[in-house]
């Protein structure tokens, strides 16, 4: 099975992806990929794959959508919330 964890870069042919964020549902395992364009420089556009071995294979059941999407949502709400208490924590400390 293959080891991405969050914010390892990866290729997938000619694109490179950065890994937001991981999870699980019914014992499967999905990333929550961001494309990168030619610079490494995030894009608009985000991915879901599922880790099926050692292959990723891009999720578009709109069921496992619908419910992985709000999960991913939540986690990186969290993450953004983490950033926002440092960058408050730094802003004070500086003042």
């Amino acid at each position: 099975m293959l080891s991405i964890k969050e914010n390892d870069m990866f290729k997938l042919g000619e694109t490179s992806y950065i890994t937001l964020d991981r999870t699980s549902y019914k014992n499967d395992e999905y990333i929550f990929v961001n494309e990168l364009d030619e610079k490494e420089e995030p894009t608009k556009k985000f991915i879901v794959y599922k880790i099926d071995g050692d292959n990723l294979v891009e999720e578009k059941d709109e069921k496992v959508m619908r419910n992985i999407l709000p999960i991913f949502s939540t986690n990186m709400n969290k993450k953004l919330e983490v950033i926002y208490e440092q960058a408050m924590k730094m802003k004070e400390g500086a003042e």
